[in-house]
């Protein structure tokens, strides 16, 4: 059996454990399965016999392992924003290039009731790590690069990559992130490939944090998916970390359904379905939160190349969410549109509506809507700033494509 169908084998067979584990003993004590030091990519073949259980237990009672990592700030950089489509570039000390390539710059922070902000303040920075304490990896860390404002959160997600000097083989990399310079560390799904001396990572992200990338051996996977971290959606990640690798070829090999699959529509389950399924009765403060969650179960589809198997799924949600954008922000479109004089408007209320009209032009982008309706939401998020006094999109105001007249922006 060829190294890469081993691999496939091996990874369903652990997927079947994952899964076994989540009924029967959710966040227990009990130790790694392996306790030996086996490859990534070993040429045993694993038993394909046992079939995967349905019932879920999630979240998993948490056991978070914490690290503390060092931040080489000589050698951070700052990205300036206001612009769309731009990345923000470093270079560590040992000669690794990282680049964090943003399609949206707009920040989010969660205030004290979990509700979303706009952050029009902060800086964005990219800081290499020099060095972790108490990484559970054997062979220590390639790459590791902290973003930050820390915990902010983006409207569409980001992509970081990361050159590092030597060939490692994919097959023996995984991915993994943690809060703030350690803390609830978790495995994060991420892909590999490596040739003429350089190794390359490359992350989706929808929040900062710190992220970084390790050689490891099977059982300290293992080890380290008997530790949930204690956010839910990082428990998901850490499921999903070792099964976005299967290539696709691979992943046909399996007899029914693969277990990129099957990882997936459970991941789909336990983060986004419900909220989805009641968004005609999520209040308009908490949509965007939903949409912004369910990016990051896109994510995982396309950092695990199954957008085809989800395509139809996608498009629905996305116009579900979009048409509850809408509605929530045609209330306060007259009042950014056509603002009575003498009349302040409620600053908190014009804030959210920015938030949700972000959203709604991400979600029409990605729907492929057209540039008219992308455009009136550009020029809708200026009328409504204007009002209140904040910061202007340069995106919006030049969305004409011309030099000629701007249009009129109008409710959606």
């Amino acid at each position: 059996m060829n190294r890469r169908l081993s691999l496939a084998v091996l990874v369903v067979s652990l997927f079947t454990i994952m899964a076994c584990s989540l009924v029967s003993s959710p966040g227990s004590d009990s130790p790694a399965q392996g306790e030996d030091s086996t490859p990534l990519s070993p040429s045993a073949e694993p038993s394909l016999e046992s079939s995967v259980v349905d019932d879920d237990v999630f979240p998993l009672t948490p056991d978070p392992i914490n690290v503390t990592a060092a931040l080489d700030t000589e050698h951070a950089a700052t990205y300036q924003k206001g612009n769309y489509n731009q990345s923000v570039e470093t270079e560590a000390a040992d000669g690794t290039l990282y680049e964090l390539m943003l399609r949206n710059d707009t920040l989010l922070m969660e205030d004290a009731e979990g509700d979303l902000a706009i952050d029009y303040d902060s800086e964005l920075t990219m800081t290499p790590v020099s060095s972790i304490e108490g990484l559970p990896f054997s062979q220590g860390y390639l790459a590791a690069v902290h973003l930050g404002p820390d915990g902010a959160k983006l409207v569409r997600r980001a992509i970081l990559s990361m050159e590092i000097i030597g060939e490692y083989d994919p097959n023996e990399l995984i991915g993994f992130a943690a809060d703030g310079t350690g803390e609830d560390l978790h495995l994060y799904p991420a892909t590999f490939y490596s040739f003429d001396g350089k190794t390359y990572a490359e992350f989706y992200i929808t929040h900062f944090s710190l992220y970084g990338v390790a050689p490891v051996l099977l059982s300290e996977i293992e080890a380290q998916q008997a530790h949930p971290p204690v956010n839910p959606a990082s428990q998901d990640d850490q499921e999903m970390a070792p099964l976005v690798r299967i290539e696709p070829n691979d992943d046909e090999l399996t007899p029914i359904s693969s277990p990129k699959k099957l990882a997936l529509e459970k991941s789909y389950n336990r983060l986004v379905k419900k909220k989805i399924e009641n968004l005609e009765k999520t209040s308009c403060k908490k949509v965007s939160t939903v949409v912004q969650e369910y990016d990051g179960w896109v994510s995982k589809v396309e950092k695990a190349e199954m957008t085809e198997a989800f395509k139809n799924q996608i498009e629905r949600d996305r116009f579900a969410m979009l048409d509850r954008l809408i509605d929530c922000i045609r209330p306060t479109c007259e009042t950014c549109l056509n603002p009575q004089a003498g009349v302040k408007p409620n600053k908190k209320d014009v804030d959210l509506t920015l938030i949700m009209i972000e959203f709604a032009r991400e979600l029409s982008i990605q729907l492929q809507l057209g540039d008219e309706k992308i455009t009136n939401l550009w020029l809708l998020a200026n009328e409504c700033s204007k009002t209140i006094g904040r910061p202007l999109s340069e995106a919006g105001i030049a969305a004409d494509g011309g030099g000629g007249s701007v249009p009129k922006a109008t409710c959606p």
